[in-house]
């Protein structure tokens, strides 16, 4: 069965789903092409930054979470974070 590129592609991202992690030498012998094929399908996948290359594979990249600056979440439910500051400071004193 030979696969279209973007057919192929697809596919190494699936696996990369499925494992977390995939080997070049395993997707050579799975989809039957050159490690060349591979390893022109992972630069172009890294290049559209879906997976980050590694030492003979890949892995997925995966989103980093962003934390929400302090500035932003200072002012939310201060009532509720002065009630709950007052009732360990009240806890601590005794």
């Amino acid at each position: 069965m030979i696969l279209q590129p973007q057919e192929r592609r697809g596919l190494i991202l699936e696996k990369l789903k499925q494992h977390g992690k995939i080997d070049i030498d395993d997707l050579v012998t799975q989809l039957h092409v050159s490690g060349m094929t591979i390893r022109r399908d992972l630069a172009l996948l890294e290049e559209e930054e879906k997976i980050i290359r590694t030492h003979g594979g890949a892995i997925l990249k995966k989103q980093i979470i962003v934390e929400t600056p302090f500035r932003a979440k200072e002012g939310k439910h201060s009532e509720q974070k002065k009630r709950d500051s007052s009732g360990c400071h009240r806890s601590f004193t005794r």
